[in-house]
């Protein structure tokens, strides 16, 4: 006679594991229990330095166009958009398939653009290609940022699907990449800390694009 399993268990088991998969990993369970996500009071943001946007090879331009007009509308903020930067092909793994986070950022770095001698000033490098940060273990990265103020977003994963099958939409595409602009702004620009609120861009554990979802768009 084979071994039953009482339904209420599967159904525990299958729970915990769509759990999981939205949440990202079960020590994220906490965030199903959190109070609400009090954004910054944008009046009291202040910062020094400029905030450039810089689009890597063919990344749409209007894109970044969206998005400067978002935050200055949201935030006060003027962004500056620069000309496109290619990067150098030894910045490309072949095996893998992907870009070079850290070589990205030195493309940024060495094109001048994005007033790179300045101590405040911010570069984030948008590009739509696969990119993965070496010496990590990690299959894929959105982004990466580095302690001189550039920093590299991919919007490739942007689009992986929800809960794992579910097909994204572009409005949740383009607000995923908008929360980790935020992100890196919130960061790097207004010095903000990453924190233990899971509904905070700058919730400190980002395991995928689950976390995203369930992250409201303000600082």
């Amino acid at each position: 006679m084979g071994l039953r399993i009482p339904l209420a268990i599967i159904v525990l088991l299958l729970l915990g594991i769509i759990i999981t998969i939205w949440l990202g990993t079960s020590g994220n369970i906490k965030c199903l229990f959190q109070k609400k996500h009090i954004p910054q009071d944008v009046a009291r943001l202040h910062a020094l330095g400029e905030v450039y946007f810089v689009p890597i090879g063919d990344f749409p331009r209007h894109t970044l166009e969206e998005m400067k007009l978002y935050y200055q509308e949201q935030y006060g903020l003027m962004v500056q958009l620069t000309s496109p930067v290619v990067p150098p092909q030894s910045a490309f793994n072949v095996e893998r398939r992907q870009w070079v986070t850290q070589d990205l950022a030195a493309a940024i770095d060495g094109s001048g653009l994005g007033d790179p001698g300045a101590p405040d000033a911010i570069r984030i490098g948008f590009t739509d290609q696969d990119i993965y940060i070496r010496g990590v273990n990690w299959r894929y990265a959105f982004g990466r940022w580095q302690d001189n103020g550039t920093a590299i977003l991919s919007s490739a994963r942007m689009s992986s699907p929800w809960l794992g099958f579910i097909d994204v939409s572009r409005e949740r595409h383009d607000a995923r990449l908008r929360k980790m602009t935020t992100r890196y702004i919130g960061h790097l620009h207004y010095k903000l800390p990453y924190n233990d609120d899971c509904a905070s861009v700058l919730f400190k554990t980002i395991g995928g694009p689950q976390e995203l979802d369930t992250m409201d768009e303000d600082m």
